[in-house]
C-alpha cells in the first residue's frame, strides 16, 4: 500500500540501501528525443506530429496524472516494481528481464538504481528533485505510523 514511493522505501528498508529513481520519462523523451526530431521535421503537417506526441503520451508509464502526489503514492493495478543488484545488472539480468517482458507483450522500464553506499531515497524527474529523504527517517515514520494512531 502506498504506491511507487512507499514500495521503493520498503525495498530500501529490506535491503539496507539507498535509491535514486527517475520518474516522468515523458518529460525526458519529449525534451531530449522527440523535440529535436520534430524540429528536424518542420515540413510535416502539425496533425502528424500531434498524433506522434499523443502516441508517445499513451506509452508513458507516468502519464496517468499530472499531480506529483498521485504519481508517487497512487496505486494502479498491473504494475510490478523489481530491484536488481548492481552485480546482476552487470551480468545482464536487466536486459534478460526486459526481453522476457517484451516477449510477453509487457512494458519494462528501468527507473533507477539502488546504492548501498548511500542512505537516502531520492526521486527525481529529468529536470528536478521531487523528494530526498534519509532512509532512517522514512523507516521511523513507516514503523511508527500505526502505533502513533493507536495511541492517539
Amino acid at each position: 500500500d502506498g504506491g511507487f514511493a512507499v514500495a521503493l522505501a520498503e525495498m530500501c528498508f529490506k535491503n539496507d540501501t539507498g535509491c535514486h529513481a527517475i520518474i516522468d520519462s515523458q518529460e525526458h523523451y519529449q525534451r531530449h528525443i522527440l523535440e529535436p526530431l520534430i524540429e528536424g521535421m518542420k515540413s510535416i503537417p502539425d496533425q502528424i506530429t500531434d498524433t506522434l506526441l499523443d502516441m508517445e503520451r499513451q506509452a508513458d508509464p507516468w502519464i496517468f496524472s499530472n499531480r506529483t502526489d498521485a504519481r508517487l503514492f497512487g496505486e494502479l493495478p498491473g504494475r510490478v516494481l523489481l530491484g536488481i543488484s548492481i552485480e546482476k545488472w552487470k551480468d545482464g539480468c536487466a536486459d534478460r528481464l526486459s526481453r522476457l517482458a517484451r516477449s510477453c507483450g509487457l512494458a519494462c522500464y528501468p527507473l533507477g538504481t539502488f546504492d548501498t553506499g548511500m542512505q537516502e531515497l531520492q526521486i527525481m524527474t529529468p529536470s528536478s528533485l521531487v523528494m530526498s529523504a534519509k532512509i532512517e527517517s522514512l523507516k521511523a515514520a513507516y514503523e511508527g505510523a500505526i502505533p502513533a494512531i493507536m495511541n492517539a
